[in-house]
């Protein structure tokens, strides 16, 4: 079993691609992100909309990750954006899909001796360092 704390399990990737790719929306339809968290969340104030978007995007202090995304947050940034929510959750799968894949290339990649030797310079060629001038 891989260890959680070093790898992201596939729910929080797709999590994250999805807040990812409702930020990218957003700003593809020239929306600010304030504007857009108004859209989302019209019955809070400005400013705590503004705030639970910021902390759906980014790592939150107490606990090091960012906001979960309710499943009706996400259907109000579907409407907000006038997309289909099923497209929306189709995208950011494969989005998280292929993070995933690139997470596990760089395992494989550091935990194979032989590749790490290939992609290492080799001696002849690095540079070598001059001694100090006095």
């Amino acid at each position: 079993m891989e260890d959680q704390g070093q790898r992201k399990s596939y729910d929080q990737l797709l999590m994250e691609s999805f807040v990812e790719l409702a930020a990218k929306m957003a700003q593809a339809q020239g929306m600010g992100q304030a504007e857009f968290a108004r859209l989302v969340w019209p019955e809070s104030s400005p400013r705590v909309a503004s705030y639970r978007w910021q902390s759906m995007r980014t790592k939150v202090r107490n606990t090091g990750k960012p906001q979960g995304v309710l499943i009706s947050d996400a259907h109000r940034m579907s409407v907000a954006l006038k997309q289909d929510l099923a497209y929306m959750f189709l995208l950011a799968k494969d989005l998280a899909t292929k993070k995933e894949e690139a997470a596990l290339k760089d395992k494989n990649k550091t935990a194979n001796p032989v590749t790490a030797r290939k992609n290492r310079i080799p001696a002849s060629t690095a540079k070598r360092a001059k001694p100090a001038q006095k």
